[in-house]
């Protein structure tokens, strides 16, 4: 009884701490601003800027990198990973619950749209996210005047 208890409590700490080294590396500095979007799908870009669609990659919380965007309702919190060659991957979007009948279509679509992102580009203060299928995102540098 012992020897199973003992080989159990092994294998809990063993999966424990590489479950816990697990670490998520921070994003580049040319990603690490706030970005307004102003171009995705149908929705025109004075549609975006009244509903302050926005994505921010500036949060850190307590040792866990993570991410939030606006779409001109309820708070979405995501996860992202940048890879080599300007190739990255977006996990765990998640957001508040609240009913929203003039933003419900832009909400719906990003959540839909913004995980299948897999390649970005930076030009000056203009960034843009494509996926696989060509579909593209196209923000702005909040801080641009």
């Amino acid at each position: 009884m012992k020897r199973i208890l003992s080989v159990i409590g092994f294998m809990l700490v063993t999966m424990c701490v590489t479950g816990c080294a697990v670490t998520q590396k921070e994003i580049s500095p040319n990603l690490k601003r706030q970005w307004m979007l102003v171009s995705m799908k149908e929705f025109s870009k004075d549609e975006l800027i009244h509903a302050k669609a926005s994505v921010d990659l500036t949060n850190r919380e307590a040792g866990v990198i993570s991410y939030s965007a606006f779409m001109g309702c309820n708070n979405l919190r995501f996860q992202l990973n940048e890879g080599n060659g300007n190739k990255l991957s977006v996990s765990g979007v998640s957001g508040t619950k609240m009913f929203c009948p003039n933003h419900l279509d832009l909400e719906n679509q990003f959540i839909a749209l913004f995980p299948t992102m897999k390649f970005y580009s930076v030009e000056g203060h203009f960034l843009t996210l494509r996926n696989r299928d060509g579909e593209e995102m196209k923000f702005v540098a909040a801080d641009w005047d």
